[in-house]
């Protein structure tokens, strides 16, 4: 579903550029808004949650900043998926404008603490694990083993399904086998990403752990 909806939201906008209808570019901000916050990849979450960044300046800059906070939090769940360091890094050479644009955001309607978070941020995702050689998985996997195994497995199959080739727009002659097969990977990803809510959920639950995978906050930074 949020692929569909970001695929959506991509459509719309590319209308409003052709025709200048405001209401296109407004449901493609509603649009890009219900894919970055609906259970599913938080991959292509992100994707949508950056075109929502973008979206309301045009609009309402009010959702401006409730846009950027989403985006950011699903970087530190991504990056938190059990990637290497390496992989960490890769990644958010290619996202670092993201949390500079954010900050800007923040400054510009006066909110300094968020800004110097979203910063925060960007800058120890990466530095902290370089420094301690340890990704957050590593810590829980210290405090309960099988906790951080579940979460791990939740992890990469729910990114494999959301990047399968099934996840893919049908065909218009598509076969009845072929519609049946998306229908049931599209139940295995509604699964998959219950499971992983719920397991960050219970993660988070243990006191030593309520931040996990959470942006660091500028009273503990």
């Amino acid at each position: 579903m949020p692929m569909r909806l970001n695929n959506l939201a991509i459509s719309f906008r590319s209308r409003f550029q052709h025709t200048g209808d405001l209401s296109d570019i407004l449901t493609a901000t509603l649009t890009s808004q219900k894919s970055a916050t609906t259970l599913g990849t938080p991959s292509v979450r992100l994707k949508a949650a950056q075109m929502w960044t973008e979206l309301p300046m045009i609009t309402d800059n009010s959702q401006c900043l409730t846009a950027f906070g989403t985006a950011i939090n699903l970087i530190s769940e991504i990056v938190g998926m059990d990637s290497t360091i390496e992989q960490c890094q890769t990644y958010l050479m290619e996202i670092s404008s993201l949390t500079t644009s954010a900050a800007s955001a923040a400054f510009t309607f006066g909110d300094v603490q968020k800004a110097l978070e979203w910063l925060e941020q960007g800058r120890c995702l990466v530095w902290t694990q370089l420094n301690q050689l340890r990704t957050p998985l590593d810590h829980l996997r210290t405090h309960d083993q099988h906790l951080a195994q579940r979460f791990s497995d939740i992890s990469r199959a729910l990114d494999a399904s959301g990047s399968s080739p099934g996840s893919k727009a049908l065909h218009v002659d598509a076969t009845l086998l072929e519609k049946i097969s998306l229908q049931d990977e599209a139940r295995l990803q509604i699964k998959l990403s219950r499971e992983w809510s719920q397991l960050l959920d219970e993660i988070r639950r243990i006191p030593e752990f309520r931040n996990f995978l959470r942006p660091p906050l500028a009273s503990t930074s």
